[in-house]
């Protein structure tokens, strides 16, 4: 297949929006930005079964797949040709074998190359290398409201990864447990050049001494103060949020304040995941009370770390301000018209490195469904109404030092309990 995009980005503000900034006078919109390109691309898949079914002992299925793609961009960036190939074995009907490998690329948007300088100010950033139990400085509290700025880069460069995986899916053979069967994934993630739209306020202070120090921008003037508390104060030491305690009646120089911090898109070096998916599935039909499916799906993060230079240490962030492991189960009814669905999702415990060592709590919410389908011969022609009820007992999301006080890329409805209804309807 071949294909031709063409893209857009244009950003522009009106006259209000424009004056009530220049008003306030403490932040500002991006820049007007108009920019386009045209981007042309070629796929190709190819699916060839290796040995005739069931020709073999102890190979029921042999086959292998691959794919191939290429990209071509008007403002100079060329993939080159990116392959996947993949095998699928089946050595019995009950058990299937799976490998991939792939390579992949990724040119940077539009908004990432162009975007406009933009300011904003954000609360929950406390200076690591100056703790305000130290100074008793408020620029250097929690509450301080800092300025940030975000812009795209037109520096930025493609970035490129290989995907690997392995995984196996295993029907449990036999008329007692048909229904039930069991899968397995192990993958790796390797990318290079790995764009960001922003390291992230956190990850930035975490790491001012290592690779991010020329995205904050400080008073130059160094200070001396003294722990005059009874207790240790921990001050940034290291890559990664590691610190360093002074204890009391001991002296310290720290940096100047903090005037702003740049947030923009960057490239960085290595991006490195390791992972492990397991899950288990049993499916059950009754004539009597209508047919069942469970299903439970966990992912152990074995490793995750991401570095902006070659030479920064590899530190994973997995049980340090990413949880190890997180799943989710559920369980479905439908007997004739009627349907039910249960389910739970759960998040382990991991640190918080931004507050001493602090640990976030594991999060797991319920939700819950009953539908209903009406017949396609009654006057409601194919309709189904769903009833349900999201985050059952309103749990509230583990505190975490943030701007919003909880993980957004782990907790995706924070506002507890919510209920709803759906009507749907096929013509």
């Amino acid at each position: 297949s071949a294909e031709l995009r063409c893209d857009h980005f244009n950003t522009t503000y009106d006259e209000l929006s424009s004056t009530l900034v220049e008003i306030i006078g403490q932040v500002r919109l991006a820049d007007r930005t108009k920019a386009a390109r045209t981007v042309d691309s070629a796929s190709a898949e190819l699916r060839v079964p290796l040995v005739k079914e069931k020709r073999f002992r102890f190979v029921h299925t042999l086959e292998i797949n691959g794919a191939a793609r290429f990209e071509k961009f008007s403002d100079g960036y060329d993939s080159g040709i990116k392959p996947f190939g993949g095998l699928r074995y089946r050595p019995f009907r009950s058990l299937l074998l799976r490998g991939s490998y792939s390579q992949t690329f990724r040119s940077p948007t539009l908004p990432q190359l162009y975007g406009g300088i933009r300011e904003g100010l954000s609360t929950g950033l406390p200076d690591l290398r100056r703790p305000q139990a130290l100074t008793g400085d408020p620029v250097d509290a929690t509450t301080y409201q800092r300025l940030v700025k975000t812009a795209g880069n037109p520096e930025l460069t493609p970035e490129t990864g290989v995907t690997k995986q392995v995984s196996f899916v295993f029907d449990v053979p036999g008329k007692r447990l048909s229904g039930l069967s069991f899968d397995f994934a192990h993958g790796i993630i390797e990318q290079k050049n790995l764009i960001t739209s922003g390291l992230g306020t956190t990850f930035i202070r975490q790491n001012e001494l290592t690779s991010t120090g020329d995205l904050v921008i400080r008073d130059p003037q160094p200070e001396t103060y003294t722990n005059t508390t009874a207790n240790n104060i921990n001050v940034l030491s290291g890559a990664g949020g590691v610190t360093t305690p002074v204890a009391p009646g001991q002296t310290v120089t720290v940096p100047g304040r903090i005037r702003y911090i740049t947030d923009s898109a960057v490239n960085l070096a290595q991006q490195m995941v390791r992972y492990y998916d397991y899950g288990v599935r049993y499916r059950l039909r009754t004539f009597e009370y209508g047919s069942f499916n469970f299903s439970s799906t966990w992912t152990y993060m074995g490793f995750y770390a991401s570095r902006r230079f070659q030479n920064d240490a590899v530190v994973s962030s997995v049980g340090r301000s990413l949880p190890r492991y997180r799943g989710q189960s559920s369980i479905v009814w439908q007997r004739r018209s009627w349907g039910a669905n249960l389910s739970t999702t759960y998040i382990h415990r991991y640190r918080n490195l931004t507050r001493d060592g602090w640990e976030v709590g594991r999060y797991y919410t319920f939700a819950s469904s009953v539908s209903y389908g009406f017949d396609k011969r009654s006057k409601l022609g194919d309709m189904r109404v769903t009833v349900g009820l999201d985050n059952m007992f309103g749990k509230e999301p583990p505190l975490d030092n943030s701007t919003v006080g909880y993980n957004q890329g782990l907790v995706g409805r924070p506002g507890g309990r919510f209920g709803y209804m759906s009507v749907r309807r096929s013509f």
